[in-house]
């Protein structure tokens, strides 16, 4: 979804990242495994939805990853990396 008025360069989607991942609900749902929920469809009705990580990289270090593809830029990523006080 290229966009010209798009400008978001790397240094800000890396300062995104790391403001996310100071939540820790954002750090939990990045490092679940699966996930189950009840959400509202579009109709109002509750349904239940059952989510699995595919990420790889998701592991004890790799504490946050997003990944995506457009034509434009190619496949992208994004992720923090933990290991004891160094942060990445």
């Amino acid at each position: 979804m290229h966009d010209k008025e798009h400008h978001a360069s790397t240094k800000d989607i890396n300062k995104l990242m790391g403001a996310a991942m100071e939540f820790d609900l954002v750090r939990h749902v990045c490092s679940d495994k699966d996930r189950n929920a009840e959400v509202v469809d579009k109709n109002y009705n509750l349904v239940k939805k059952y989510w699995k990580n595919t990420n790889q990289l998701s592991n004890q270090y790799f504490v946050g990853s997003k990944t995506g593809t457009t034509p434009k830029a190619g496949a992208c990523l994004i992720t923090q990396f933990e290991f004891g006080d160094y942060i990445a």
